[in-house]
């Protein structure tokens, strides 16, 4: 992010993160710009507003049977708190 040129989101259809509950990054605002992008569909990069419509996937292990997962838990549960938005 700090390299101010766009990245995979702005270049590719889909990004995947994979082992999700594990997922950090460096820069503090991190996570918040990814959120962004996907309410909004935009990021900045420098002083441009940069559109695009990549996909997120977010890959991970769960646990439980997904019948009662589907239940019982919230889908973003096993993200870091900074992650999930409360209910």
């Amino acid at each position: 992010m700090s390299t101010q040129r766009v990245g995979l989101v702005g270049l590719w259809d889909v990004v995947a993160f994979d082992e999700v509950a594990g997922v950090g990054f460096q820069e503090k605002d991190g996570i918040q710009i990814l959120k962004d992008f996907m309410e909004s569909g935009s990021f900045v990069r420098g002083k441009e507003v940069i559109t695009a419509n990549a996909s997120m996937v977010f890959v991970g292990n769960i646990d439980k049977p997904i019948d009662l997962l589907v239940k019982t838990h919230h889908c973003s549960s096993r993200f870091q708190s900074q992650c999930r938005t409360p209910r």
